[in-house]
């Protein structure tokens, strides 16, 4: 961890908290899904199982990922300043694993619920979260820890799912073959559905 310190507006600037963004695009896709429901799950899957799986895993990530800034003493909030670099925890992995989270939650919320909508809403949060967030965040640790933070990007990607084939949603069918990857005498299946903030540095 790095500690620097700067002489403009100590803060990223999002145009958003995100967990309002978060709360509005659930709401609005449950909103839409009352109104006009659009299941896309097939009958055999178990989808409040599954659901609750994705959505627990993001929720777990959040809440480590909260754990660990609180522990290296720096601020959650994007209305307050960064105080230092944390590489720590899952930062060693992902450099947005709170945004990560979320995406899992919301994407546990449509399988839970059944609804196509909570999937449709996704792609309104993507933008708000990546140009109005994220891309916020970065401009303004690269000006507040220069060359510590950039080496940390180095490092670093915004998540480790770079690696994985992206997948086609089939409706109401498996994923395809190449949603699948061969981790020594496993199989690990990865998610139908990943954010593209997951695929770029």
């Amino acid at each position: 961890m790095n500690d620097a310190g700067g002489s403009f507006r100590d803060s990223p600037g999002a145009v958003v908290r995100p967990p309002i963004a978060w709360a509005v695009e659930a709401l609005s896709g449950l909103v839409l899904d009352a109104l006009y429901p659009l299941p896309f799950l097939s009958a055999a899957m178990p989808a409040g199982w599954s659901g609750a799986i994705v959505f627990l895993a993001g929720l777990g990530l959040l809440v480590w990922a909260a754990a660990t800034l609180r522990r290296a003493g720096t601020r959650i909030q994007t209305v307050q300043p960064t105080t230092t670099i944390v590489n720590e925890g899952p930062y060693r992995y992902s450099r947005n694993p709170i945004y990560v989270g979320m995406f899992l939650g919301l994407i546990g919320l449509s399988l839970g619920f059944d609804s196509l909508w909570l999937l449709i809403t996704l792609v309104p949060f993507y933008f708000v979260i990546r140009n109005g967030v994220v891309a916020r965040e970065e401009v303004y640790l690269e000006r507040k820890f220069d060359d510590a933070y950039r080496a940390y990007k180095t490092r670093v990607r915004r998540c480790r799912a770079e690696s994985v084939p992206p997948c086609r949603l089939r409706w109401h069918s498996e994923p395809p073959d190449n949603c699948f990857r061969q981790q020594g005498a496993s199989t690990v299946r990865v998610g139908l559905l990943v954010p593209p903030i997951l695929h770029s540095r």
